[in-house]
C-alpha cells in the first residue's frame, strides 16, 4: 500500500492542503498571545491567563460608609467605624500597593474641634437578630424580670464568675451625637472618665451596671515577672501588639522569654480567675485559667489582648457619660494607632483606644477586693 494514498481514509485525517481551517466558536486563534509559547514543557498545555489587577487608584481607600448607598456622605478614613463592614460594599478585592499611605494625614493624639456626628448603625457581627425590645443602653428588656432590677448582695464572699455574661448581648445600635445613649450597663459601676475631684464625685453612688461583683478573699503573691513596683517596672509591652517574643519584654529576665516562661503561674497560690482593671477602662478584663494548676502569664497576657483588641459598640461612643472633648481624645487615639492603615482603620475603635496615650504596660499592683490594677505608661517610645 503507498502511504501516500489517503483516498479510503476519513475526512478528518486528510492530507493537509493548506487550507485555512476556522477555529470552533468562542476559540482563540493560535496567534493569540495567551496561546502563543506555551507549551507543555513549559509546565502546563492550557493556556495561563494573566489575573487582571486593576490600579490602586481605581478603587476608593475609604471604609464602607454606615449610610444607605442613596444617602451616603464622603466619609474620612478615620471616621470610627462599628460594625464589621460588608465585603460587597468595596466590590472586587484589590490589592494595596506597597507603600499605602491614607489620602488623610496622620493625626497626632491631640483634641478634635470637629467630630464626625453622622449616626451610626452597627449590624450584629455574629448575625444575631432578635424581635426583643430594647431600653435606652441598647439591652433586650426581659418579660420574666418584670423590668425590676435585682437587689445587690452586701456579702463579700467569692462567687465564680460568669465568662463575660454582661458582654454577651450584641444586638443593633443606633446612636449619635443627636440621639445619645445612656450609660452602657456593661461599664463597670466605678468607671468614669473624668479625672480629680470631679471622678471622686461621681463614684460616692454605684452607677447602674449589668456587670457582676468579684471578691477574692484569698491573699496571693503575684509572680515577680508581672509586679510592678514605684522603683522598677516589671515589663515592657505596647498593648495595640500582640504578646509575642519581640513584643513583649519582662525587664527581670536577662534574656527573651521562652515558652516555659509563660507557663509559670501568674500567683501564688495559684488562682482559677482574676480580674483586672485599669482607671481609663470601662471595662474589668476577667481572666480564667487554661490549665488545671491555675491561671499561667501566657493566660494572662492573651486575654488582656484579646479583650483590648474587641470592637467597641456605637454606645461605648455616643452615651451621655462621654462629652466632646472624651470622644475627641478617644477619637484621636484610634487615628494614631490605625497610622493610616487601611486594614486597621477598617475595624473601627478598639478596647485598647481608651487607654489614649497610656498604651504600654508596665505590670500589675493589688486592686481592692482581690482585683489587680494594670500599671501603664506612655507609648511615646514605641
Amino acid at each position: 500500500m503507498n502511504i501516500n494514498d489517503w483516498s479510503d481514509m476519513p475526512h478528518a485525517v486528510d492530507a493537509d492542503t493548506g487550507a485555512f481551517i476556522p477555529p470552533p466558536a468562542n476559540g482563540l486563534p493560535m496567534s493569540s498571545p495567551l496561546i502563543q509559547g506555551r507549551t507543555i514543557n513549559g509546565g502546563t498545555p492550557y493556556p495561563h491567563y494573566a489575573a487582571h489587577l486593576p490600579s490602586p487608584s481605581s478603587t476608593p481607600h475609604h471604609p464602607a460608609s454606615a449610610y444607605p448607598p442613596w444617602a451616603a456622605p464622603v466619609t474620612p478614613i478615620y471616621a470610627p467605624s462599628f460594625g464589621l463592614p460588608s465585603p460587597a460594599s468595596y466590590g472586587p478585592y484589590t490589592p494595596m500597593s506597597p507603600g499605602y499611605i491614607s489620602p488623610s494625614p496622620v493625626t497626632p493624639l491631640s483634641y478634635f474641634p470637629s467630630l464626625p456626628g453622622q449616626p451610626v448603625t452597627a449590624t450584629p457581627p455574629y448575625g444575631l437578630t432578635s424581635s426583643l425590645s430594647l431600653d435606652a443602653y441598647g439591652y433586650p428588656l426581659s418579660p420574666s424580670h418584670g423590668g425590676r432590677k435585682k437587689r445587690r448582695s452586701g456579702s463579700h464572699s467569692r462567687s465564680p464568675l460568669v465568662r463575660n455574661d454582661y458582654q454577651l448581648w450584641k444586638g443593633p445600635d443606633t446612636y449619635s451625637l443627636k440621639n445619645l445613649a445612656k450609660r452602657p450597663r456593661d461599664w463597670r459601676s466605678d468607671y468614669s472618665p473624668r479625672s480629680g475631684f470631679a471622678s471622686y464625685i461621681i463614684t460616692l453612688g454605684k452607677n447602674p451596671s449589668d456587670v457582676p461583683e468579684f471578691t477574692d478573699p484569698v491573699k496571693r503573691t503575684l509572680n515577680t515577672l508581672l509586679l510592678f513596683k514605684a522603683t522598677e517596672s516589671a515589663m515592657y509591652w505596647n498593648l495595640r501588639r500582640s504578646p509575642t517574643v519581640g513584643e513583649v519584654e519582662f525587664n527581670r529576665l536577662d534574656r527573651t522569654f521562652n515558652r516555659i516562661d509563660l507557663l509559670q503561674l501568674a500567683t501564688s497560690p495559684p488562682a482559677d480567675q482574676m480580674r483586672l482593671c485599669h482607671p481609663k477602662l470601662p471595662w474589668y478584663i476577667d481572666v480564667f485559667k487554661t490549665h488545671p494548676n491555675g491561671i499561667t502569664i501566657g493566660d494572662l497576657l492573651h486575654t488582656i489582648h484579646s479583650q483590648l483588641s474587641t470592637q467597641i459598640r456605637p454606645r461605648h461612643y455616643y452615651n451621655e457619660e462621654l462629652d466632646d472633648v472624651h470622644r475627641g481624645v478617644l477619637y484621636a487615639a484610634y487615628s494614631h494607632r490605625c497610622e493610616g492603615k487601611r486594614e486597621l482603620a477598617e475595624r473601627g475603635i478598639l478596647q485598647v483606644d481608651f487607654l489614649a496615650d497610656k498604651y504600654v504596660l508596665l505590670g500589675l499592683v493589688k486592686g481592692k477586693n482581690g482585683m489587680w490594677e494594670m500599671k501603664t505608661g506612655h507609648g511615646d517610645d514605641c
